[in-house]
């Protein structure tokens, strides 16, 4: 049997089409957790009228021992790379780690490579913290030092968050300390156990933010509380201690509140006594409003009756709006007013279309009344287009609106640039 029908008939394996005349052949006991179903999640299979006629396969058998599934994954590993491998590999792997998870987490660890090792590795931790999460951490911290042991740890926390926060958490602050992982971890964990568990999630998470100043796990599961009952979420927020904890948890909360109903966000933000913390929970609601329908956050936009408070909701409704709507974003430029809020707005519109629309961007830009702002802009946009398609930059630059003083800055920039280049180019080549 030559290389491509064997690869055929595992990718069926794979699919969960299995025969009687191909187990007789070559026995691969799988489980019944891989199902065609489940395969199709990977995999999605064309449906047709004949094969939902077809009934679905029997179950799989679980590996009678270690030693025949790990024969069997050495018949998958001699095919050639692929997707077909990566499905067959995976999908043996994932009845494997069922019966025997410390076994197969070992073997993974010690003998796949690349995107196997790792598709297995989180994959295999996923299903053995569902069966005993406290073992599938053990493992996980006898592992090496390395990139593939962190993404474990985040299927680790992931999967042991939804079942047990508090336990997830016990292992996390005992077990993990580096700290971007931990970071990481902590917003993994806070964001799965919020999706059953809000309320404590989010205690879990104000209380860790207290501690090491990193709120990520307390947005992580705000946004589920708010999600499921903004009232309880808000009266949680509100009883908070003053600080800047609770100065994140206000403006996040505006923010995900937006998310379900922008007008009612911005009220309550509205209302917020602090002069600060106010104008930071507003601008984050339209932050978050912009994202969807930035036309009617632009709308809403006029009722704002802080003019810093304007300027900053500007600037963000504009960052949102240029990357989806170019031409919607610079209608609504034209109607602003003169003043810091359009100029923030001009900013943002010169910056997102400079790639694409350069003369635009940089016509825009001169509109800056701030004189600071402006040459500052012009100077930024002005080498942004030299790096990238300096034939054109150069003649429309010297023939530009642009005041002297900027022209001879952006070109000396660019010539003192391509000097540079050129000069470390000899320098290679003379090595």
């Amino acid at each position: 049997m030559n290389s491509k029908i064997i690869l055929m008939v595992i990718g069926c394996l794979a699919l969960g089409a299995s025969t009687t005349w191909w187990l007789d052949r070559h026995p691969l006991p799988l489980s019944g957790h891989f199902s065609s179903a489940s395969a199709s999640t990977n995999q999605p299979a064309k449906s047709t009228k004949a094969d939902d006629d077809v009934p679905p396969p029997a179950p799989f058998k679980p590996p009678a021992s270690i030693q025949e599934m790990q024969d069997q994954m050495a018949k998958i590993l001699s095919l050639p790379p692929g997707n077909a491998r990566l499905e067959s590999t995976l999908a043996a792997f994932d009845v494997w780690v069922k019966a025997y998870p410390k076994e197969a987490m070992t073997w993974a660890e010690d003998k796949l490579e690349g995107q196997e090792r790792l598709e297995a590795l989180q994959s295999g931790i996923t299903d053995w913290a569902e069966i005993n999460p406290s073992a599938a951490a053990e493992w996980v911290a006898g592992m090496a030092e390395d990139n593939s042991k962190q993404q474990v740890i985040f299927s680790l926390m992931s999967a042991w968050g939804a079942k047990d926060g508090p336990a997830a958490v016990d292992w996390l602050v005992n077990n993990v300390t580096n700290t971007d992982t931990r970071t990481s971890a902590a917003e993994t964990l806070a964001d799965a156990w919020a999706e059953n568990d809000p309320e404590h999630a989010t205690n879990w998470g104000y209380e860790y933010f207290s501690k090491t100043n990193d709120a990520n796990a307390l947005q992580a599961a705000l946004s589920h509380w708010v999600e499921q009952d903004v009232q309880s979420a808000e009266n949680f927020v509100e009883k908070l201690p003053e600080g800047d904890t609770r100065n994140v948890a206000f403006t996040d909360l505006a923010y995900h509140w937006a998310e379900k109903d922008p007008t009612d966000a911005i009220a309550w933000a509205g209302a917020i006594p602090d002069t600060s913390l106010r104008s930071q929970a507003i601008v984050n609601a339209f932050d978050s409003w912009s994202q969807w329908e930035p036309s009617k956050a632009a709308a809403a936009y006029a009722s704002i009756d802080n003019a810093d408070t304007q300027a900053d909701a500007a600037r963000v409704i504009m960052n949102s709006w240029v990357n989806s709507d170019a031409v919607g974003a610079s209608q609504w430029l034209g109607t602003l007013p003169t003043g810091t809020p359009k100029d923030n707005a001009i900013q943002e519109f010169s910056t997102g279309v400079i790639a694409t629309d350069p003369t635009s961007a940089l016509n825009w830009a001169l509109q800056i009344q701030d004189q600071d702002t402006r040459d500052s802009q012009l100077q930024d946009l002005g080498q942004q287009w030299l790096n990238t398609d300096p034939a054109k930059a150069v003649p429309w630059i010297q023939q530009s609106n642009l005041p002297d003083s900027v022209k001879r800055q952006i070109l000396q920039n660019h010539s003192n640039g391509a000097e540079a280049d050129s000069m470390s180019t000899n320098a290679q080549a003379s090595q």
